[in-house]
């Protein structure tokens, strides 16, 4: 199997020179043996950690090198490690055996003077890490020993390393020599796991959103550690509510932080399923119960996600961590690793062909799907997620593109992938308010659907903010909505995970695709066709509809009319502080405005206000929900165009939401609440 992370294989590096990995076809060292001082570490920990090497019977001269990568677990060039163990400035740095400003040292049991560098020492950070040790005066002889230390305990507690945070199996540590003028040659790889915590932090009771009444599902209980892998050696008792079956399951260490438990639903309705969990009361997510399961389903998905780890085992199989973290541990439905496009990925053709073998393998129908995606950096046109309904697309490289439109574009590259392999795809913005978004080119049957939230925060401010979604849309563009982690982890749905300490409210979101099945085809379509919605991580039940002399149309859709009734149903996981309308004339003068329609309340809200149109144009048309508890939920939105009315020179004559006729035809709708924001 193709893969960056197969021990004999190694990556495909770049030709070597001062700051890249030595050559994969590196030749085997004799007889020098690596080892680690410790075979685990507890995610987040502080710790020493040694890099020992016993030198081979060559031995090791002045001017030799030894080079030992940063265990680097995912497909980002930036190695995670060296943010951990780099840059303090208040450990050592005044020997040569010493990084400058880092925690990392060498030492020699034998004759020998050594002098260490790091690649992170560079400003270029988008690049392989790794340490490097020169032999300068002296010899190592056979047998002798070669330390990489990594933290020192003589330093007190912030001169230890910060392990990762998430827990992995076996990452590979490999390590090369290059003695005199000889080729570099390859020690033995040696292994490290990072273990998840075994401290509680979060219960979750995790429910598809939709079931049949007095027909079994199965809930999925989840313990996490602080932050957000599946928590070591919880041990519980969790006791479902009687209305619900009264089923009992015993979780054990064995269990890895996820057990499951049936469920029968007694009537038809929105539940939320009352589980004991030691103790402590916790509830599912909304469920829809009907009669039976409805045309179009929800799932919910993370496709925003960078490669964090595969590792091997002992028969040479490689396991993807990130998409057995998203389907087995929190569940999804969807998600997608949308690697960077080179030369911001270690190893891009090789992670691309792992990546595509995934999408082929993973994908089951009506069970789970991989996406096969990529992330395209486009200055000033913004940051640009890449999606396909097949899986054989291939990876370009960033110098591939000029812009977006045009031949050289985004666009003409996906137009022609789609008449080469037989599929479609779709362009998706993100993070637009981060990245100094401009919104001139556009493509309505590619660019159809928006990132509006991730760990960067929300893109969804008044359209009046430059790179917000609401003036993308007032200059034109016509998004649904979804949102997804950009977790650079590989950590797909972790409900903990956050980009910034210093704004660690902003957690990962997830998407909510409307879709008749489970496949690639119509994840893709629900995205072509705006039917998909955004919550900030909560797995909120939202619908969004008007109703228009010519009938109803859903979130997505559109239709011609100078009035409508906007009806939103909304099922949280907490009581709802206020849903609000949100209107913008797309290519208008005028920024988006919102009105507050629904006021504090319990966990759900079903409603109506009628809409009139102002303003010539057609008027995109959304909801947002806020929870007292700071989640959030986004509805696709839907297209009004209102006609001109008879014998008009063009003007709408419309009523306005501040004019009397708005807040009449409110006052006989019987609203509690309306409040211009």
């Amino acid at each position: 199997m193709i893969g960056v992370w197969l021990a004999a294989a190694g990556w495909a590096a770049a030709p070597t020179d001062p700051w890249t990995a030595p050559p994969e076809d590196a030749g085997a060292s004799p007889d020098a043996s690596p080892s680690l001082s410790l075979e685990s570490v507890v995610a987040d920990a502080a710790v020493t950690l040694d890099y020992v090497l016993t030198v081979g019977p060559g031995g090791l001269q002045a001017g030799d090198l030894v080079r030992i990568e940063d265990p680097v677990f995912h497909g980002m060039r930036i190695s995670k490690w060296s943010v951990f163990y780099d840059g303090p400035g208040r450990c050592g740095g005044n020997d040569s055996h010493v990084a400058p400003g880092a925690l990392v040292s060498a030492y020699t049991s034998g004759g020998a003077d050594v002098v260490l560098r790091r690649s992170t020492d560079l400003a270029e950070v988008l690049m392989w890490a790794y340490t490097e040790v020169e032999v300068v005066a002296g010899a190592l002889a056979p047998g002798d020993t070669l330390t990489i230390r990594f933290g020192d305990p003589a330093g007190g507690e912030d001169c230890l390393m910060r392990a990762p945070y998430r827990a992995m199996p076996r990452v590979p540590w490999r390590g090369w020599e290059k003695r005199g003028d000889l080729e570099w040659q390859a020690y033995p790889p040696v292994t490290l796991d990072v273990l998840a915590s075994d401290v509680l932090q979060t219960v979750l009771v995790l429910s598809p959103s939709e079931a049949v009444v007095d027909a079994p599902s199965t809930l999925r209980i989840v313990g996490l550690d602080p932050k957000g892998n599946p928590v070591r050696g919880w041990s519980a008792d969790a006791i479902v509510d009687g209305a619900y079956g009264g089923a009992r399951v015993t979780i054990d260490a064995e269990d890895d932080g996820v057990a499951f438990v049936d469920v029968t639903w007694p009537s038809e309705g929105i539940h939320r399923v009352p589980v004991d969990v030691g103790g402590a009361l916790v509830t599912s997510n909304p469920v829809r119960v009907e009669a039976t399961l409805p045309a179009v389903r929800t799932r919910w998905g993370d496709i925003h996600n960078h490669h964090g780890h595969t590792w091997i085992d002992d028969d040479g199989v490689a396991h993807d961590a990130n998409h057995a973290y998203a389907r087995d541990v929190m569940g999804l439905d969807v998600a997608a690793e949308s690697m960077k496009t080179p030369p911001y990925v270690i190893d891009p053709y090789g992670l691309w062909a792992e990546l595509q073998e995934t999408c082929r393998a993973l994908s089951v129908p009506d069970a789970y799907v991989a996406l096969s995606g990529f992330e395209w950096i486009g200055g000033p046109f913004g940051h640009h997620n890449v999606y396909f309904d097949g899986c054989d697309a291939p990876i370009p490289d960033l110098e591939d593109f000029d812009g977006l439109a045009g031949d050289g574009g985004v666009y003409a590259w996906v137009r022609g992938i789609e008449a080469e392999h037989a599929m479609r795809g779709v362009v998706i913005p993100h993070a637009t308010m981060y990245t100094e978004y401009e919104w001139v080119e556009r493509d309505n049957s590619l660019r159809t659907a928006a990132e509006v939230y991730s760990e960067w925060n929300s893109s969804m401010a008044p359209a009046d903010d430059p790179g917000s979604v609401p003036e993308g849309i007032r200059q034109g563009n016509r998004f649904g909505f979804l949102a997804s982690s950009d977790n650079h982890d590989g950590w797909m749905g972790n409900p903990l995970s956050y980009r910034d300490a210093d704004n660690a409210d902003v957690l990962s979101g997830l998407a909510a695709f409307r879709v008749p099945e489970l496949t690639r085809e119509a994840v893709i379509g629900a995205l072509l066709d705006r039917t998909t919605y955004a919550t900030t991580g909560d797995r909120i039940l939202l619908d969004l509809t008007a109703t228009t002399a010519a009938g109803p149309i859903g979130m997505g859709g559109s239709a011609s009319a100078d009035a409508a009734t906007i009806a939103w149903e909304v099922h949280g996981t907490g009581p709802i502080a206020e849903v609000s309308l949100w209107s913008v004339v797309v290519g208008g003068g005028s920024p988006a405005s919102s009105w507050v329609v629904q006021g504090p309340t319990g966990p759900d809200s079903v409603g109506s206000v009628p809409w009139l149109a102002w303003g010539d144009g057609e008027h995109a048309v959304w909801i947002e929900v806020v929870q007292e508890d700071g989640e959030q939920a986004w509805a696709s939105p839907l297209w009004l165009t209102p006609a001109p009315p008879s014998g008009a020179g063009g003007g709408c004559g419309c009523a306005t939401p501040g004019s009397g006729g708005w807040s009449g035809l409110l006052g006989v709708m019987g609203l509690l609440w309306l409040r211009r924001r």
